[in-house]
């Protein structure tokens, strides 16, 4: 019985420290790609003397390939602040805003 619930509370609590740990690489993995591809948007914009309007075109101009998807397996996505093009992960929750895991990286603030 005493063993029962030592798995009962310490299972739990193993999965959701296993759970964290995957959360912190995964960020650290979109953070990685999304300076990647902000370095790609300013190499795009200096062979085409232009910033492109969608993230694809990077692999259309093969300066990406091929486009990878975030951790969680969603598209990063371009927008545009002030003119400046920004690369965005919407992080775990794979919506714009969010908080912890689901807080989005973004290209503008490390």
């Amino acid at each position: 019985m005493l063993t029962r619930i030592k798995t009962l509370v310490v299972l739990p609590l193993v999965l959701a420290l296993t759970a964290c740990e995957t959360d912190g690489k995964r960020r650290e993995k979109a953070k990685a790609q999304v300076a990647a591809l902000r370095s790609a948007l300013d190499e795009f914009n200096s062979k085409q003397g232009r910033f492109p309007d969608k993230l694809v075109e990077l692999e259309m101009a093969r300066v990406v390939s091929p486009l990878p998807k975030d951790p969680w397996g969603n598209s990063y996505q371009l927008i545009f602040d002030r003119g400046q093009p920004l690369v965005v992960c919407l992080g775990a929750d794979g919506a714009l805003g969010g908080t912890g895991p689901g807080e989005d990286l973004r290209s503008d603030k490390p």
